[in-house]
Order: structure tokens, then C-alpha cells, then sequence
């Protein structure tokens, strides 16, 4: 069963206390690590200046929008590097978004893999076998559903 933890309730040693994530699920079993720490980072990915009106609302890399959440991973990942480097069963993910909504891919592909896990389970509760095909090309999902066995 995965549990998450809200923020202070991490068990940590003395020295992952120095640098604590913002979140800790446990048991979720991912890339043969148990459990995963999470540290979530907002950025504003527009600048401009409060008194004059001409320069806001400007991106900050105009020519690559992903900077902003790249090296905002980064420094997250070289400043939690040390504190989580000791601990083999434990992974650390950098949760990166801006302002206006753009999420880091490590972070997207987390929030992917925790839905499916939750689709799985509700329909493994119900005890309904299913498969999802999704065609990108004309953004048809297609859902078969078959009642298992109650033998």
C-alpha cells in the first residue's frame, strides 16, 4: 500500500534532516527504489518590471521555454544530492512547475504513473479487467472492459 506523508512527518536520518523533501511517499516501488522524496518548486517563468508597463509579461527564455523547469531540477537535484545519496532504497524527484502551468516531465511522468497505479487498483477492486489504447494521431482512447471470473 502506498502511503504519503504530509511535510514534517518524514523520518529522515541527522543527516537527510538538514535538507528535507516536501513529500515522502512510501511503498511505491519505483525504478527498484521503496520509497520517494519529493521536493516541489514553483518558478515564475515571466519578468518585467512593476513601474513600467512596456517590458511585462515577457518570457524569460523566449527561445527555450523548458529552461526555466530544467535548471530548476537541476538545482534541486544538486542541492538534495548529498542528503539522499546515502540511502540506496530511497529516490528523490525534483515536482518543477511555472507559474503559468507547465509541469517538468519527471514531474508529469510521476503525476502518469501514480493515475494508472490508482486505475488499476479501482478496477482491481471492482474486479473488472480492462485495457486502455490510446492513439495520439486522432485522440480516440478506447476502453475494453470484461468482468473476471468469480469463481
Amino acid at each position: 500500500m502506498t502511503q504519503v506523508l504530509p511535510p514534517g512527518a518524514s523520518r529522515c536520518s541527522r543527516v537527510e534532516c538538514s535538507r528535507r523533501a516536501d513529500l515522502e511517499i512510501r511503498n511505491i516501488r519505483l525504478a527498484d527504489k521503496v520509497d520517494l522524496l519529493v521536493d516541489i518548486t514553483i518558478r515564475h517563468d515571466f519578468i518585467g518590471a512593476g513601474r513600467s508597463g512596456l517590458n511585462q509579461g515577457q518570457l524569460r527564455n523566449p527561445d527555450n521555454p523548458d529552461h526555466i523547469l530544467e535548471s530548476a531540477a537541476a538545482d534541486k537535484i544538486r542541492n538534495y544530492l548529498d542528503a539522499y545519496a546515502v540511502n540506496r532504497q530511497v529516490a528523490f524527484l525534483p515536482a518543477c512547475m511555472t507559474t503559468s502551468g507547465r509541469i517538468h516531465g519527471e514531474f508529469l511522468r510521476l503525476l502518469f504513473f501514480l493515475s494508472n497505479k490508482q486505475a488499476d487498483d479501482y478496477f482491481a477492486a471492482l474486479s473488472i479487467q480492462y485495457s486502455v489504447i490510446c492513439d495520439r494521431g486522432n485522440g480516440v482512447i478506447h476502453r475494453g472492459q470484461k468482468p473476471a471470473s468469480r469463481g
